[in-house]
């Protein structure tokens, strides 16, 4: 029987079905980890979808520090579980930038919509493609602040360096997009390597900058850029 891990890292579909096996994953973002997930989904690529269940009594965990996360790319299933991913920064929507992103990209963004998932979690999700392969999914709090943003290319699309790099430069309160881009050229680069000698799911080494961190993600079917507040002890 395969683990709701291996489901997440191995998960297959192409354009919308992207962004919709990407709820789980989105969701379970803050469980990454070669231990149990013992947290519910927020993040992106599990084939599992939404369903209702009753609140499970969650154990205490203690998030990493920065200064223990990986520096270089690693099988998906050896990433370190990371912390609840909370909002980017206080009173942060990041609209200025995702209106731009999207507008470049072509991308048509839906409305938020709340979805419950395994433990009884709810979310706000919003996604959008631009039917060529390029995907977004977000995660708000209630009052709209961006929490997670997940940038979906298919694998094999010719746009997937550019599009995920200008991901890389969301400009939340404490970011430096400079470093964050030259720091995206690096762990791409690796990740798709580690890929290309493994055959298996894999993630980069994971940058924090500001309240954010983030890290590539190259599935079987696509390469995301995973960016979202919160995660480590130091942004808790």
């Amino acid at each position: 029987m395969r683990t709701e891990r291996q489901r997440y890292v191995r998960g297959r579909g192409k354009g919308v079905v992207l962004v919709l096996t990407a709820l789980v994953t989105a969701l379970t973002l803050t469980a990454c980890t070669k231990h149990d997930r013992q947290d519910p989904p927020v993040v992106v690529g599990a084939e599992d979808k939404p369903s209702p269940t009753k609140p499970s009594p969650t154990p205490s965990f203690t998030p990493p520090s920065a200064a223990t996360l990986p520096t270089h790319a690693i099988p998906a299933d050896e990433m370190p579980r990371l912390g609840e991913a909370t909002a980017m920064a206080k009173g942060y929507t990041g609209k200025a930038f995702l209106d731009d992103l999207s507008k470049a990209w072509g991308i048509t963004l839906g409305d938020p919509k709340e979805e419950e998932f395994p433990g009884g979690r709810k979310k706000t999700v919003i996604t959008g493609d631009n039917g060529k392969g390029l995907s977004l999914l977000l995660t708000v709090t209630k009052a709209d602040e961006l929490v997670l943003l997940d940038c979906i290319a298919e694998n094999g699309n010719t746009h997937t360096t550019t599009f995920l790099r200008a991901c890389a430069t969301v400009d939340a309160p404490g970011t430096d997009p400079d470093k964050a881009t030259t720091w995206f050229d690096q762990a791409k680069k690796e990740t798709d390597t580690l890929y290309a000698k493994k055959k298996e799911a894999t993630v980069s080494g994971i940058l924090t900058t500001g309240k954010l961190v983030m890290f590539v993600n190259r599935l079987t079917d696509s390469e995301h850029l995973k960016i979202f507040g919160g995660g480590t002890a130091d942004n808790s």
